[in-house]
């Protein structure tokens, strides 16, 4: 958990132009979107790994209702999780934040190559995660992955 406090402290620092407040809301925000990146990777990746269709078991078919209450009951987890776990580290967080402040210039660019890769690592998953069930399809039913995918599904 470490390293999702100094991505929040990057964050925060990078977002802190206007007001602290700003600056840590525009950081849990993001860091609650990373989560709901990780999460839909790993759904993607059941239901292209596995066979199943979970995505469709999550969906009602009214899109209204998907749009509006069935995705924030997935998602405003996530936020209540970050935000309870704030509530109980305050003190953690502050003080590694602190810590994180008084870091090198050399150390704090090397930290920064590592957050924008684990951000780049993370969106070419959740990328691949969605491609994952059509590339999967085309080799067992035998046709090439380049092929057009309407003639696999024909």
């Amino acid at each position: 958990m470490n390293f999702y406090i100094y991505i929040l402290y990057r964050l925060m620092d990078y977002y802190n132009y206007k007001d602290p407040w700003s600056g840590w809301a525009h950081a849990y925000l993001i860091i609650g979107a990373i989560f709901c990146f990780h999460f839909i990777t790993i759904l993607f990746y059941i239901s292209g790994i596995f066979g199943l269709d979970v995505v469709s078991f999550i969906r009602t078919g009214d899109r209204f209702f998907d749009k509006f209450i069935v995705a924030p009951l997935h998602i405003i987890p996530i936020y209540i999780i970050l935000f309870i776990y704030h509530k109980r580290n305050k003190d953690l967080i502050k003080l590694r934040i602190e810590s994180y402040k008084q870091e090198g210039l050399k150390l704090r660019r090397k930290k920064g190559v590592l957050v924008v890769l684990y951000l780049a690592i993370t969106i070419i998953l959740v990328v691949s995660s969605i491609f994952i069930p059509f590339v999967l399809k085309s080799i067992i039913d035998g046709y090439a992955i380049f092929d057009s995918p309407f003639e696999a599904w024909s």
